[in-house]
């Protein structure tokens, strides 16, 4: 019992004592301890701050929204077919003021299945076939791969604003970094900085080699 405790005791004093005795050991813990140091920092003077700022951040978005911008966008149902003898079909359904899944499920009855997206795109979307032209109405039938697809566009969205909760992620983003990097030229402007040259040339030569 007397040596579990002794073994006990030795291998909590080596732990403790690890530190000071291995300097790669030290480095390590060093390095963890400086990371967290500057997370928080980091956490409490910006990325915190820019989540909990919510006035800051609209004043943010109302100053720079010209750079979220939706490019030319279309209101579209797609259908996605097997041939391009069925494409033309569903085209024809368009043309009769079917929806598409009324298409779809009119289709469905023969067995033929389609694929079918309505969505807001805009007009780079890889959603939409390759040469596709934002025009109001049924679409011509375009060879998309495999498919053939036919579009049904029921508006023509001009370039606009994005809304703020659109946005809201990106925008948190980027008035992070302007957080940042006022706070560090706060930094720079209050402290000075003594570079040891003799050390550093020591740094570099060691990362070289």
């Amino acid at each position: 019992l007397y040596e579990e405790f002794e073994d006990a005791e030795l291998k909590s004093y080596f732990r403790n004592e690890l530190e000071k005795t291995n300097e790669e050991y030290a480095g390590t813990i060093g390095e963890y301890r400086e990371g967290l140091l500057i997370f928080e920092v980091m956490n409490n003077n910006i990325w915190k701050k820019a989540k909990k700022d919510t006035i800051g951040l609209q004043e943010f978005y109302e100053l720079k929204k010209e750079n979220y911008r939706w490019q030319e966008r279309v209101d579209v149902a797609l259908v996605s077919a097997t041939s391009q003898k069925i494409a033309a079909r569903v085209q024809d359904m368009f043309k009769n003021k079917m929806t598409a899944e009324a298409i779809k499920a009119k289709l469905f009855e023969e067995e033929i299945t389609l694929i079918v997206t309505n969505d807001t795109l805009e007009i780079d979307s890889t959603i939409l076939p390759e040469k596709f032209i934002a025009k109001k109405g049924v679409s011509e039938i375009y060879r998309d791969e495999n498919s053939y697809v036919v579009a049904n566009v029921k508006e023509v969205l001009v370039p606009s604003i994005k809304d703020f909760e659109d946005v809201k992620g990106r925008v948190t983003t980027d008035y992070q970094n302007l957080l940042e990097k006022n706070w560090m030229q706060r930094l720079r402007s209050s402290h000075n900085i003594d570079v040891n040259k003799k050390t550093l040339k020591k740094i570099i030569k060691e990362l070289k080699s």
